[in-house]
């Protein structure tokens, strides 16, 4: 399978011969998926919209739902490029290729979300995925669901404080991994790209016909999906500096925003996932119920990005807190402990 984008590995000789304009599709749409998702996600950054993207049911089964066809769709792809006979040369130059967007992205965020930057996100998973994956092309496709499964499941058995070394946390059975606005550790998503092996493995011998290209995209959505699928690494870096860009410069202009002093006071919805996280652990207490204590940081997550007051709170802002804004700060707990009858 031929393409510009160096995450749809290249088509060898001999395995299909038309690109598989269906495959591409998929990877599209998938892609316009995230684009809607970070779109989203941007908006509550910047305060326009209050979406609840870490609780919601609906939310967090669309985003899994994204990442999940990403990473299927790479272990399919693998076996399309080198189900028959690896390829080294276009496998190698591929890798070169993403896990050099992936320290892009690294840099990027660290500069722009120093307190949540992307560590170890989809491209860093896709980049170690592809070797790993490598290991079962050649093995028989139970072998490879068994393996998919007990990947989807290691996180939730073998999860331990022995993990929880910053040179581990890839990995995904730290108990205290650093926060990230893009965090895809080994385990448990590489289970995902195992089932893309597999479903290439089973598929292909005995179904082949099934993945020809018979059909071909008409009209301007589906040549959109088909491109989008095409150029999805493109498309991955590009849309959240655009995105990003957009809705920053529409702050600055007041359009439909708050003012632009308030521009980038709010942290990202996983920065407010391990405050309430950390606050609901140092307020939990035999006498305190564990409801109490959530409603209690809820109020607190709640009043502090009313009343852009987040930098204070978590020691980020570029000067110390005033001596108005302390106050503040001292007057929301204090009425939030009061609401929840935490107050001592």
């Amino acid at each position: 399978m031929t393409g510009t984008d160096p995450t749809v590995p290249p088509q060898p000789a001999g395995l299909l011969t038309r690109r598989l304009h269906s495959i591409d599709a998929a990877r599209g749409t998938a892609v316009v998926m995230m684009v809607v998702y970070h779109l989203c996600w941007d908006l509550v950054y910047f305060g326009h919209a209050d979406f609840d993207l870490l609780h919601d049911p609906y939310w967090r089964a669309f985003n899994r739902a994204i990442l999940g066809s990403f990473l299927a769709l790479v272990g399919l792809s693998l076996v399309l490029a080198h189900g028959e006979r690896w390829h080294p040369r276009p496998f190698l130059r591929r890798l070169a290729i993403i896990a050099a967007c992936a320290a892009a992205v690294t840099t990027g965020s660290a500069l722009l979300f120093p307190d949540s930057f992307v560590y170890f996100g989809v491209l860093h998973h896709i980049a170690v995925a592809s070797v790993l994956g490598l290991g079962f092309l050649r093995l028989p496709p139970a072998v490879t669901v068994a393996a998919a499964i007990a990947a989807l499941l290691a996180s939730d058995i073998f999860t331990s404080p022995a993990f929880n070394t910053p040179w581990l946390w890839w990995l995904g059975l730290s108990t205290n991994a650093r926060v990230a606005n893009d965090f895809v550790p080994i385990l448990p998503w590489f289970g995902l790209v195992l089932l893309g092996v597999a479903a290439g493995r089973l598929v292909l011998p005995h179904h082949r016909d099934l993945l020809l290209p018979a059909w071909q995209p008409h009209g301007r959505l589906s040549r959109g999906l088909t491109w989008a699928g095409r150029h999805s690494l493109v498309v991955y870096l590009a849309h959240q500096p655009v995105l990003l860009g957009l809705l920053y410069a529409g702050s600055l202009a007041g359009i439909g925003a708050p003012s632009a002093t308030a521009v980038f006071r709010q942290p990202s919805p996983t920065v407010v996932e391990a405050f309430l996280g950390a606050c609901v652990q140092a307020c939990t207490a035999p006498e305190r119920g564990a409801g109490a204590c959530a409603a209690y940081c809820h109020c607190l997550a709640v009043e502090l990005g009313a009343r852009g007051l987040w930098q204070e709170a978590l020691g980020l802002a570029a000067e110390p807190a005033s001596a108005p804004q302390s106050a503040e700060l001292s007057a929301l707990i204090e009425d939030c402990a009061d609401r929840h009858g935490l107050a001592p």
